[in-house]
């Protein structure tokens, strides 16, 4: 009875393992927006030097998660609990991740130029983050209901993401002199619909864990989520972004954690 304790124990000491990862990537989200607002060189600094933090925190999630189950096999609802850790943290690092390409845009950038406006990005920035703290409150809470709306709010991104695509190639196009600038305010918003992704990968997990569905938002596989971010035993895979010309505005920057996302 003692060991069936301290290994409930053991899986609530991830759980809150998870939420802190959640809250750090969240934050390093929100500092990295900050930081492309202000164009705050030190802010986006400060960005950079936490990744290390959040590898950490995955890397041990893994070998904890990975320990546990070798000293029981666990329950089916536990068993599904520890996979969706795994995945969640993987996803969670992979936000902390496009936080940095956000601040190393803004060590790029330097002062804001003239005429360029940041509303539309920083709205849809504002959306990921409100998609992101939901998906992690589900996570948390194993709200399904929460969890399924986070799902839903993706299409909106979806759309932010394809407006402010089209208005900074516009603005490319009728002011050539801020092609720079507004070239990298498109990765910075495909960064941010790349993150809406994780958020709903994260909110799959709490559906995966709480029913034991494999592919909970799956057309056809609940009514009320027909959408499909990934196959929650599988590895991570991002959805394809919406077909537009963002590949060729990014041939003058590498895109460094584009390609960790290609199954």
């Amino acid at each position: 009875m003692a060991f069936v304790d301290a290994y409930a124990d053991a899986i609530r000491r991830l759980d809150e393992q998870a939420t802190t990862m959640g809250q750090a990537a969240s934050g390093m989200l929100s500092q990295a927006l900050t930081a492309l607002a202000q164009r705050n060189p030190e802010l986006a600094r400060q960005v950079l030097a936490a990744d290390d933090d959040i590898d950490a925190k995955d890397a041990t999630m893994e070998r904890d998660v990975l320990e546990l189950i070798s000293l029981l096999p666990p329950r089916q609802g536990d068993l599904r609990r520890l996979a969706s850790l795994l995945r969640v943290a993987r996803d969670l690092e992979r936000v902390a991740d496009y936080a940095c390409d956000i601040a190393e845009v803004v060590l790029e950038l330097g002062p804001a130029q003239e005429g360029v406006n940041l509303r539309d990005v920083s709205a849809l920035g504002a959306q990921v983050l409100a998609m992101l703290a939901d998906a992690l409150t589900a996570l948390d809470t194993r709200d399904t209901t929460l969890a399924r709306a986070v799902n839903r709010a993706d299409d909106g991104v979806d759309a932010g993401y394809a407006r402010t695509h089209q208005d900074l190639v516009a603005l490319m196009e009728q002011h050539p002199h801020q092609i720079r600038e507004a070239n990298q305010l498109v990765l910075v918003a495909r960064y941010l619909e790349r993150v809406a992704d994780h958020a709903v990968n994260v909110a799959e997990m709490t559906v995966f864990t709480v029913e034991g569905r494999r592919r909970p938002f799956h057309h056809g596989g609940d009514p009320a989520s027909p959408r499909a971010p990934a196959n929650p035993m599988g590895p991570p895979v991002e959805p394809a972004s919406p077909p537009d010309s963002a590949v060729n505005l990014e041939r003058e920057r590498t895109v460094p954690h584009d390609s960790a996302h290609t199954p």
